[in-house]
């Protein structure tokens, strides 16, 4: 949004424009033509042949803003131009009577005082003509509506300046926030660090330097630890091929051979060892590596290898790994609170792809660790679910697909609704509905909470419940009146009617609902 202050330059093409022009075309128009500077925030009038038709361009907070206005009768009145010039500059109140059509060479200005008396008085309903004109012209742009002044309501000026204190105040959490993010990145940053295997080198003082460069003695001593700097270097992994040799001993009297027992192998009778297949997975699955590419870099290593190879090695270690996997997803079905979610995933397939979809299932341990398992399958339904929770108790946070109500029916796990979920609609709804913004401060509200609970190591403990009963029931509460207010003034299909719409419908059949904080 902008205003139009005094300063504000507009120019006018003295020359017709053809009006099939969009915005591209009229902003390469401005520098070519005219020598102006498009991003320069000025305003470029346009007019068509016949006079009926102009368009204003302008940029305006990181965008082009595009006016376009066509009279049913008559047309625009030009101000005088002179021979030879390509156009016109034009102040706010001329361009506001040319867009309403009043020829601006006719019109006389109004001497900037007049004293007091009948001669103020006649003059009084002209100057309300023409700002009459200029408030019209700033109401038929949009962008320029709400910037406007009225200065017979001075509750306006209140509430500009209410604006600029809000806007300053946001910057400044913002930028608050940018702090605090900041040092938690650094902290964790040096988490990491310490936890990486530290090698001290030593450097000592040469032969030839080993004296005093003040008096020249060489009767020197050590001076606390010395001076230390740290520098990470990557030491470069490699193959090897190891031959193991298995120890045969005979009987002196020929009975009978003892051999010595085989090494252990990740695969039966396979060639590579287990380290090499968890290198295997670890480049597929956490780092994202064809496996045509990791080839490469193995044949790059030394050690002969196809895609094939690896295609078959990485199929063994999955078979393998199966009865962890079983193991991991029922200590995570056996938990209290699970979390579940289920992405598409492209598979490929003869000559194309098809959808799948990759089951994530998660929980967190009392040690604090989080215990991630994983399942595809190449449809959405409920079958997933219900594998592997199915017969289970306690709670599920997950959206509101209902895939999952085949293990959160009355007789099965209790439904928890996301707040994740809700507040993601919330924020994509902010771009056309400002006052969202105040849902996203009460959803802020319930987050602080549970940080400084976190903070406090309350969670998984009884003072917890209590905590959000005093701090996060009313804020639910004040949210719930919130959305109650809001739904009617906000069309069903509108982005903020279906947040609000996504809010307050149950999560689940008998389930807990998020505005009552189970």
């Amino acid at each position: 949004m902008f205003n139009l202050p005094a300063s504000v330059r507009v120019v006018l093409a003295t020359g017709p424009v053809d009006m099939r022009k969009s915005i591209d075309g009229l902003m390469a128009l401005v520098p070519t033509a005219w020598g102006e500077d498009v991003y320069s925030g000025h305003l470029f009038a346009f007019v068509s042949r016949r006079g009926d038709r102009i368009k204003v361009l302008t940029w305006s907070r990181g965008g082009f803003v595009l006016l376009y206005k066509r009279l049913e009768t008559g047309r625009f009145r030009l101000p005088p131009v002179d021979a030879g010039a390509q156009v016109v500059h034009l102040d706010a109140t001329q361009l506001a009577m040319l867009l309403d059509g009043i020829d601006v060479a006719q019109v006389r200005r109004q001497p900037a005082w007049t004293p007091p008396g009948r001669t103020g008085l006649a003059l009084r309903p002209a100057i309300g003509a023409q700002r009459g004109a200029v408030l019209r012209c700033l109401d038929s742009i949009p962008a320029l509506a709400d910037d406007r002044v009225d200065d017979q309501n001075p509750a306006l000026f209140d509430d500009r300046q209410h604006e600029l204190r809000g806007a300053a105040s946001e910057e400044e959490s913002k930028a608050a926030r940018d702090e605090a993010a900041k040092k938690k990145r650094q902290q964790r940053a040096a988490r990491k660090a310490e936890e990486i295997p530290a090698r001290e080198i030593r450097h000592a003082v040469p032969v030839e330097e080993r004296h005093c460069p003040a008096c020249g003695s060489e009767d020197l001593r050590p001076l606390g630890r010395g001076r230390t700097s740290e520098v990470y270097e990557y030491i470069l992994s490699r193959f090897e091929r190891q031959v193991h040799v298995q120890e045969v001993l005979a009987c002196a009297r020929g009975r009978g051979v003892v051999t010595a027992p085989p090494p252990a192998r990740g695969v039966d009778r396979g060639e590579y060892g287990p380290g090499f297949l968890a290198h295997v997975v670890t480049s597929k699955c956490a780092d994202a590596m064809p496996l045509h590419r990791l080839a490469q870099r193995v044949e790059r290593s030394g050690v002969p290898m196809s895609r094939s190879t690896l295609t078959d090695l990485f199929h063994q270690a999955a078979s393998v790994l199966l009865p962890l996997s079983h193991h991991l997803l029922q200590c995570i079905a056996s938990a209290d609170v699970v979390w579940a979610y289920e992405a598409p995933l492209r598979v490929l397939d003869v000559k194309k792809t098809r959808l799948g979809y990759l089951w994530t299932f998660l929980t967190q341990n009392e040690a604090g660790e989080w215990l991630i398992g994983y399942r595809f399958s190449m449809g959405r339904a409920s079958k997933t679910p219900k594998e592997v929770l199915g017969g289970t108790s306690g709670a599920l946070v997950v959206d509101a697909y209902t895939g999952y109500n085949a293990v959160a029916l009355p007789q099965g796990r209790v439904r928890v609704g996301c707040w994740a979920h809700c507040r993601r609609r919330i924020f994509d709804a902010l771009a056309t509905a400002p006052e969202a913004r105040e849902a996203l401060d009460f959803i802020l509200d319930l987050y602080r909470v549970e940080a400084q609970a976190r903070d406090a190591d309350l969670v998984r403990t009884a003072a917890l419940r209590g905590l959000r009963q005093l701090h996060i029931a009313p804020v639910i509460a004040q949210l719930h009146a919130w959305l109650e207010t809001q739904a009617p003034r906000h069309p069903p299909k509108s982005p903020l009617g279906q947040a609000i719409s996504h809010f307050l419908r149950p999560q689940a059949v008998g389930g807990p609902h998020p505005l009552r904080g189970e």
